[in-house]
């Protein structure tokens, strides 16, 4: 029992340290961001978020397509042109948010403790809510301050908040289709 106990430790350890064969190699180097793995395109995967909606809050699911392009420097541009809407229940009804537009935030990545640091600089995001046949533009907001939350990165994919969001590294020839898109023919 006790060699088990050794080996799975050594086991954990060549993993942590990235030494084990087949962990990808991991670049941490000095870029601006701090973690050079997260620079590159990423597509945002389906997520869950939650809204107020008349004093209510809503969870909402989907938002596929979304594209994140981050710099060796941290600049992160999100366009949402692609993005699949968001959609919820609300008073028996559907409800359905559809972001267009993109965000710009200042990222820094320390790949030791997970944790990146957002600053949000730029909101250039448009929000069409529709219920029951009925269209409400909004807007959101983003935070004044800079904020810190939990991420992960690997060769092909990010998590950020603790999974809350993922998004997959997009090749550079690639189509990003929408989850909820129809395969192409």
């Amino acid at each position: 029992m006790r060699h088990v106990a050794l080996r799975a430790l050594v086991l954990v350890a060549l993993i942590a340290a990235g030494t084990f064969p087949g962990t990808p190699a991991r670049a941490t180097g000095s870029s601006g961001i701090g973690d050079s793995c997260m620079v590159g395109t990423w597509v945002d995967q389906p997520y869950v978020d939650t809204i107020t909606w008349n004093g209510i809050q809503i969870a909402l699911d989907g938002g596929a397509g979304a594209t994140e392009t981050i710099t060796d420097a941290g600049t992160d541009i999100t366009d949402y042109s692609d993005a699949a809407p968001l959609v919820g229940a609300y008073g028996g009804a559907q409800l359905k948010a559809t972001l267009r537009g993109s965000v710009t935030n200042q990222l820094s990545a320390d790949p030791t403790t997970h944790l990146l640091t957002i600053q949000s600089l730029t909101n250039d995001l448009v929000v069409r809510y529709q219920y029951k046949k009925t269209l409400y533009n909004g807007f959101l907001t983003l935070p004044d301050q800079p904020y810190s939350v939990s991420y992960s990165c690997g060769e092909t994919r990010l998590s950020i908040n603790g999974g809350a969001e993922t998004a997959v590294r997009s090749a550079p020839d690639q189509e990003v289709v929408a989850a909820s898109d129809p395969p192409p023919n």
